[in-house]
């Protein structure tokens, strides 16, 4: 009869083994997905960051002094437009795109947000921004599309030389850019899924942290004229 018991033992605590290995294996298959992912979303946000702020230094590039004052043409939290001389030198555009014909033509350079996906994560949900890049350059087709996502819906603040926030637009002499991304693909924890009220929020509030966060103020140099 011990011999029963020794075996029905040593299948409780064999079991009971496995089980803490395999919540152990899926514990650590969840963190490492979601690391990888967070690696992945800061790589794409940084990569955002770069485009944004190559573009924005061009702000009035070419243009003559006496029209700084209206090389911007849309400020806004959620989007922003200028205007460039961008094929006014042919060295200035043809490494991104290639051969462009010369003239003296304005070309525009805007950007704006737009609501592209929502994340639903049971108590809270996430709208996701598209940010959309539209380059127009005289005789040349349009380029436009989205370029990265964030979830803030305000991206660029207007600066003054003194680096003032301002609302007129013949003031603004650089443009601070914050983008914000989180792991779209996180993994919610099992325990996040037992937990309720504050604790619940607490937890999704840890998991939702922000994958990147990014801050600049880009300063075009032909606005300082």
């Amino acid at each position: 009869m011990s011999e029963v018991y020794d075996l029905v033992a040593s299948m409780i605590i064999g079991s009971m083994l496995v089980i803490m290995t395999l919540t152990a294996l899926d514990s650590g298959i969840t963190m490492f997905h979601n690391y990888n992912s967070d690696v992945i979303s800061q790589d794409e946000i940084a990569n955002l960051a770069e485009t944004i702020q190559y573009d924005l230094r061009k702000v009035g590039y070419g243009m003559p002094e006496t029209a700084i004052e209206n090389v911007v043409l849309i400020a806004q939290s959620d989007h922003i437009k200028y205007v460039a001389h961008l094929n006014k030198d042919v060295d200035f555009y043809s490494a991104i795109h290639g051969n462009l014909h010369v003239d003296n033509v304005v070309d525009t350079v805007e950007y704006y947000l737009q609501p592209a996906d929502t994340l639903d994560f049971i108590d809270t949900l996430i709208v996701i921004y598209d940010v959309v890049r539209v380059v127009k350059v005289s005789q040349e087709n349009i380029e436009s599309g989205p370029v990265g996502r964030i979830v803030n819906d305000s991206a660029f603040v207007f600066l003054n030389q003194m680096g003032v926030p301002t609302s007129v637009m013949a003031a603004i002499k650089m443009v601070e850019v914050t983008l914000i991304a989180f792991n779209p693909n996180i993994v919610l924890s099992t325990e996040f899924l037992k937990l309720q009220g504050q604790e619940r929020l607490d937890e999704l509030d840890r998991l939702l942290r922000e994958s990147y966060w990014r801050q600049t103020r880009v300063l075009s140099r032909n606005l300082r004229r």
